[in-house]
């Protein structure tokens, strides 16, 4: 087992290795032999990664992850690739969206921890030793983002709002006819 002496600036490649398979229910995403300019998975549009979470291959065998996550309203995509085919060393990239962290270097420990407990659907902290690429993220929540679950928080938020002030709906009748009341006593 490869154990790094800057645990700041390396990881534990055993540790990575167990984070890939941590997400197995993920999906695959299947990307075939493209491969970016940089020779990175930094080519991925929003639009087709169709998971929170997504993982697979790329050209050269190397293990990836995308993950999509939410920044105070903020949509944030950054995929996260192992560096060498050899197991050493896992980095981000990624141009669909402004990037959550920098990883320069390699991820670290706690940048490791930090990805770990958004696909566990965790709400984290951002703080300044996750290298955050905008100093604004600092002190604020990071939450995975579900598109389905957004879209139907979405459908039921519209809902609500036509039931509570359309006329037509019993509810809205009972809330005027309350609020009727209320004005008649206080007058």
């Amino acid at each position: 087992m490869y154990q790094a002496e800057n645990t700041t600036n390396r990881i534990n490649v055993m540790s990575m290795s167990e984070f890939f398979h941590f997400g197995n229910d993920a999906k695959t995403l299947y990307i075939g032999d493209r491969v970016g300019a940089t020779q990175y998975i930094d080519f991925l549009s929003w639009e087709e990664v169709e998971e929170p979470v997504m993982k697979g291959y790329d050209v050269y065998g190397r293990k990836f992850f995308v993950i999509k996550m939410l920044v105070v309203n903020q949509r944030i995509m950054q995929t996260f690739f192992m560096r060498y085919s050899d197991g050493i060393g896992w980095m981000g990239c990624g141009h669909a969206t402004k990037n959550l962290i920098d990883t320069s270097g390699c991820m670290s420990d706690i940048q490791i921890q930090l990805i770990q407990d958004i696909i566990n659907n965790k709400k984290v902290t951002i703080k300044e030793e996750h290298r955050p690429c905008d100093s604004c993220f600092v002190g604020k929540k990071v939450t995975l983002f579900d598109e389905k679950r957004w879209n139907a928080a979405i459908v039921i938020q519209r809902a609500w709002t036509k039931c509570r002030y359309d006329p037509q709906y019993e509810m809205c009748a009972r809330v005027q006819s309350r609020n009727m009341e209320l004005i008649m006593l206080n007058s």
